[in-house]
C-alpha cells in the first residue's frame, strides 16, 4: 500500500509538472542551461558562481586532455574522442552565446505567444490550436530533461566506459599524485554532462517551443482567412438582387482581408526575429552534426559496450531530435503560409463582377493576389550551403553522416 501510495503521489506530481506553462518550463530549463540568471539573494550568487566555475574548469581540463592526446598519444581514436568532446563543449558555449544575443526578438516573440492577440473567430478552433501548442512544447522540454538526466545517472556507473570517456591524462599522476588525479577526474563527470548537455540543447528548445507557437498563431490566421468566403456566403448569394446587398459585400469583405491582413504583417514582422535564431543556430547543427555522427559511430566501433552503446545512441537520438524538429517546423510553417495563399487565390476565383463595382472588382482582385503571392514567398528559412531548411535536408545530412564514417573508417 505505501508503494502504492508513493507511485500515486510522484504520479501526481508529475501530471501537475506536465500541466505547467511551457515558458514556465523553458525558464527552468534554461536556468540549468545556465542562459542569464540574475541571482537574488546571497545563496543564489553563491550556487550561481559555482555553477560558472564547475563549468569553465570542465572545459579546462577537456581542453587538456585534448592537448595531451595530440603531444603524448598514438592512438588516434583517443585523439578523435577528446576533441568530439572540446568540440561539444564549445559549440555549447557558443549556442548560448546566440541565444543571449537574441534574447530582445525572443521576448517579442514569447510575449505574442503569451499575450494571446489573435483570434480566428472560431473560438474551439483557437483553443485547440493553443492547446497543442503548450502540450508539444511541454513534451519536449520534460523528453529531453529526461534523457539528460539519464545520461548523466549512466555517467556516474563505474565502468570502462567510465573510464574511456572522462579519462584524465597520466601525465598529472605522475606530477602531482595519483590523488590529485583521481580528484581531478571524480570533478570532471560529477555533473559534466548535465551542463553541458543543457546548455548544447538550450537554444534549440527555446527555437521548438517559439516556432511552435509561432505556427499556431499563424495557423489561427490561416483559418480566419479561410472564414472570409462564408461570412461572405449570405451576400453573395443575394448580391445580383440589389445595389444594396453589392455595396455590402464589397464593404464587408474589404474590411474582413484588412483586419487579416493587417494581423500577417505584424505576425511577418515576428517571422524575421525567428529566422535570425533559427538560420544560424541551423548551421551549427548542420555542420558539427556531419562530423559528429559519423565520429561517434567510429568510436562506437572501436571501444563497443552496452554503457557507449547507450549513451552514444542517447546522444545521437537528441542531435536526431534537434536538427528533424528545426526542419519539420520550417516544412510546417511553408505549408500554413501556403494554405493562406489558397484560400486568397480561391477568395479571388470566386469574386463576383459587375459594372456598377467594377473599380472594387480590380482592387480586391489585385490585394488578394499580392497577399497569396507574399503569403507563399514569406518562409524563406535558410543558411550557408543550405538554401532552404527542410525535411529533405534533414535526409541528405543523414546521407553524409554515414559518409563521414565510412571515410573515417577507411582513413583510421
Amino acid at each position: 500500500m505505501e508503494l502504492f501510495r508513493k507511485a500515486r503521489l510522484a504520479k501526481s506530481r508529475l501530471d501537475k509538472l506536465v500541466d505547467k506553462d511551457p515558458f514556465w518550463l523553458l525558464d527552468r530549463y534554461l536556468i540549468l542551461a545556465g542562459a542569464r540568471f540574475t541571482p537574488r539573494n546571497r545563496w543564489q550568487r553563491i550556487g550561481w558562481l559555482l555553477y560558472q566555475f564547475v563549468t569553465y574548469s570542465n572545459l579546462t581540463i577537456a581542453l587538456v586532455c585534448f592537448i595531451s592526446a595530440v603531444i603524448f598519444e598514438e592512438d588516434s581514436v583517443k585523439v578523435i574522442r577528446t576533441f568530439l568532446i572540446f568540440v561539444t563543449m564549445s559549440l555549447s558555449l557558443y549556442k548560448q552565446h546566440w541565444l543571449l544575443q537574441n534574447r530582445a526578438g525572443i521576448g517579442r516573440l514569447r510575449n505574442l505567444l503569451e499575450t494571446h492577440e489573435f483570434c480566428s473567430g472560431d473560438v474551439d478552433f483557437d483553443e485547440s490550436a493553443r492547446k497543442r501548442f503548450k502540450r508539444t512544447s511541454r513534451m519536449l522540454i520534460i523528453t529531453i530533461s529526461w534523457i539528460i538526466t539519464l545520461q548523466q545517472i549512466l555517467s556516474w556507473i563505474p565502468s570502462d566506459t567510465q573510464g574511456i570517456i572522462f579519462e584524465i591524462p597520466s601525465w598529472i599522476a605522475w606530477c602531482w599524485g595519483e590523488r590529485v588525479s583521481l580528484v581531478i577526474q571524480v570533478w570532471y563527470l560529477s555533473i559534466c554532462v548535465t551542463i553541458w548537455c543543457f546548455k548544447l540543447y538550450g537554444c534549440t528548445v527555446t527555437a521548438v517551443t517559439l516556432m511552435v507557437g509561432y505556427e499556431a498563431e499563424q495557423r489561427m490566421l490561416a483559418h480566419k482567412f479561410g472564414q472570409i468566403q462564408y461570412d461572405l456566403q449570405e451576400l453573395r448569394q443575394n448580391y445580383w438582387d440589389c445595389e444594396l446587398a453589392r455595396k455590402q459585400y464589397w464593404e464587408r469583405l474589404g474590411t474582413l482581408v484588412r483586419v487579416s491582413f493587417n494581423q500577417q504583417q505584424l505576425l511577418l514582422r515576428h517571422l524575421k526575429d525567428l529566422q535570425s535564431l533559427v538560420q544560424t543556430l541551423f548551421v551549427s547543427i548542420y555542420y558539427i552534426a556531419l562530423f559528429l555522427y559519423g565520429s561517434d559511430l567510429f568510436i562506437v566501433m572501436n571501444h563497443p559496450s552496452v554503457a557507449m552503446y547507450i549513451i552514444v545512441a542517447g546522444t545521437a537520438i537528441i542531435s536526431s531530435l534537434e536538427c528533424f524538429s528545426l526542419c519539420y517546423l520550417v516544412d510546417s510553417l511553408r505549408d500554413v503560409f501556403e494554405s493562406i495563399s489558397r484560400h486568397m487565390f480561391y477568395l479571388c476565383a470566386r469574386l463576383p463582377y459587375s459594372e456598377d463595382h467594377h473599380n472594387d472588382y480590380l482592387d480586391m482582385r489585385v490585394t488578394l493576389q499580392i497577399i497569396a503571392m507574399c503569403s507563399r514567398n514569406a518562409v524563406t528559412f535558410g543558411c550557408a550551403g543550405v538554401s532552404e531548411i527542410s525535411i529533405a535536408v534533414f535526409t541528405d545530412m543523414l546521407n553524409t553522416c554515414f559518409s563521414v564514417f565510412t571515410f573515417l573508417r577507411k582513413m583510421v
